[in-house]
């Protein structure tokens, strides 16, 4: 079981300055679109090349909204265990999102997205968007049906995410993270601190900044861990499994019993943060990312 009890909605970090209206809400949505359909093949209703992707007499449908939040870095919470999670960050103060439903047409028993805002929910609460069964319809009855959200919000607001076999995929944000999924992958490209956990979904995470005060904590119980690291990294890093571990970096590894339990222990640069990974019999693997080319002037 993977240790959820100190893993809370981490703080958010100063607030910044608010931020201008950028893109207009339809050209975000119409992006969110292309990239729910893009993903539909795949998303568990996935069909052979030349078969149609959905079931007769089932449907896509949409379900898109908006909500403003009080402040930039307002925290954020996102359940969905019938489906994937895209977040995707944008410079307004607001959430907006997404719902690509599956199932039969004029179906009486879809999944609904329910957001219930921090000014309903209390001082100090996060806005919280979730993905729920409507009455009448139970876990035996969904048959396939599944509804995949994306996201657009701000880069400084903290999110929590969790899904049951859904993909997590976050891009850009700078804020704290924590994901929980129980077999979905987690795709993680961000600069901000994370704590993400499985039990049987892969992690790939890609950290975009060389340095945080936060401690970094990836776990999973069954799945492999590919970490990338930008050059110039700086931290402690140790790296816990019983399965294999490749890296790129110098590291020490020890062993800790007769049963393949090994530990790898590396300072990066000044070492100034904590980044821990734990697998107890995933692969582990240790990434150096390339740096990104010299722009050359003729």
């Amino acid at each position: 079981m993977i240790d959820d009890a100190m893993a809370p909605l981490p703080a958010p970090p100063s607030a910044a300055a608010p931020a201008s209206r950028g893109a207009a809400p339809i050209v975000r949505l119409l992006a969110a679109l292309l990239l729910v359909l893009l993903a539909a093949t795949t998303a568990g209703l996935g069909a052979a090349a030349d078969e149609p992707a959905l079931p007769d007499g089932w449907a896509l449908t949409r379900d898109t909204g908006e909500r403003p939040l009080p402040a930039p870095d307002a925290a954020i919470v996102v359940d969905n265990r019938y489906g994937d999670v895209r977040v995707r960050v944008h410079p307004d103060v607001t959430v907006s999102w997404l719902g690509m439903r599956q199932g039969p047409i004029d179906d009486p028993l879809g999944l609904v997205v329910r957001v219930v805002d921090a000014s309903d929910a209390g001082t100090g609460s996060p806005l919280t968007i979730t993905v729920e069964r409507p009455a009448g319809l139970d876990a035996a009855a969904l048959d396939g049906r599944r509804l995949d959200l994306t996201l657009f919000l701000p880069p400084t607001a903290p999110l929590r995410v969790t899904t049951d076999d859904g993909l997590i995929q976050v891009r850009s944000l700078r804020a704290p993270l924590v994901a929980r999924s129980t077999s979905g992958k987690l795709a993680l490209r961000l600069g901000g601190p994370v704590d993400a956990a499985t039990v049987d979904g892969p992690i790939d995470l890609r950290l975009t900044t060389r340095q945080w005060s936060t401690p970094i904590r990836v776990e999973t119980e069954r799945a492999p861990i590919d970490l990338h690291l930008t050059p110039g990294t700086h931290a402690n890093l140790v790296a816990e499994t019983r399965g294999s571990i490749t890296t790129d970096f110098s590291i020490d590894i020890e062993r800790l019993d007769r049963d393949r339990h090994k530990r790898a222990v590396a300072v990066l640069g000044a070492g100034t943060a904590q980044l821990t990974l734990r697998s107890t019999n995933g692969a582990i693997r240790l990434v150096r990312r390339p740096h990104p080319p010299r722009s050359v002037t003729p």
